[in-house]
């Protein structure tokens, strides 16, 4: 991390008062929002930026902490000095970032072939988080950014389920800096879900296919919306969950991928196995993973499955 720092504040030093805009990944959630938000606090000329919406732990942070991100696409390329990007490198994720100078990217997802390319990039890919990276390499933290980077943890830890010493000690800096105990960063972190929520992933359960796969249950199911939250909220019972949405405008599958920490094979490799031969592109973590895929989501969830059960 002392690298990353030492870098960051090189790039910090250069940068700091040039127009830039600080952006982040489609159906952005908490981790995504609370990074841009972090570094947005050390870039006074800043504008935060998404790439289409906020998922709904995301719309509550943001609630929360007064976050306006306007949307990437409706920023004109020629105002700014350039972009830097946190908690994503995948193009599939941030389309919109085509054609604009990549100062910096800062994320915490496997390297792949399939990336955005910076002129800086700074990736650990042990963090549990974005904002893991992002409080150990900024110079200096308010209290409001502290809770924020706190917010982005909890989150993208699934509570914990990933991460390591460098995680939990990042965590008890960030609190003792905002001055919140866990148990006001956990609302936050991992919001209450709405009824509708509730209502989806309750409704989800009677679609779902289940395979048994030795002494593994691995759960399939096609939805219309929020698919990460759906594969979160599964994944709490069935090993492995990948859950499907197809997007009809772009001709592809979206998939969600979430794991117990029973499963043996990274999700990450999965997913990437599934966009190279449906001609999209995956990655992630190895207990949450993604993946876009140029097919309908029933052939595309079947295969999931036959890659994961032909690998345990």
């Amino acid at each position: 991390m002392n690298e990353l720092k030492g870098k960051f504040l090189s790039f910090l030093s250069a940068h700091r008062n040039k127009r830039i805009v600080i952006a982040s990944h489609m159906n952005a959630d908490v981790d995504a929002l609370s990074s841009i938000y972090a570094l947005h606090s050390v870039f006074p000329n800043s504008v935060i930026a998404i790439e289409d919406k906020m998922d709904v732990p995301g719309r509550i942070f943001a609630e929360k902490m007064g976050i306006s991100p306007v949307k990437l696409s409706s920023l004109k390329k020629g105002d700014y000095d350039g972009l830097i990007i946190a908690d994503t490198s995948a193009p599939t994720l941030l389309k919109s970032s085509e054609g604009w100078r990549i100062l910096l990217i800062i994320d915490h997802h496997r390297e792949n072939d399939h990336m955005l390319k910076g002129e800086l990039v700074l990736r650990d890919s042990t963090a549990a988080a974005a904002a893991e990276i992002i409080a150990g390499i900024l110079p200096e933290i308010t209290p409001d950014v502290a809770f924020a980077l706190a917010c982005g943890i909890v989150a993208d830890s699934a509570r914990f389920k990933g991460g390591h010493l460098s995680t939990f000690k990042a965590l008890v800096s960030l609190m003792e800096k905002s001055g919140k105990d866990y148990p006001e960063i956990l609302p936050f972190g991992e919001p209450e879900p709405t009824l509708e929520l509730k209502e989806l992933v309750l409704k989800s359960v009677k679609k779902m296919r289940i395979t048994r796969h030795g002494n593994y249950l691995i759960a399939t199911v096609k939805v219309r919306e929020n698919e990460s939250y759906v594969a979160s909220a599964l994944s709490e019972f069935a090993d492995a969950v990948f859950v499907g949405r197809w997007k009809r405008a772009d001709g592809e599958t979206k998939v969600s991928a979430r794991a117990r920490k029973s499963i043996p094979i990274p999700l990450n490799e999965v997913m990437t196995q599934i966009g190279n031969e449906f001609h999209g592109a995956g990655g992630g973590h190895s207990k949450a993973a993604g993946t876009s895929a140029k097919a309908k989501p029933e052939i595309v969830l079947k295969r999931c499955v036959e890659i994961l059960a032909g690998r345990i």
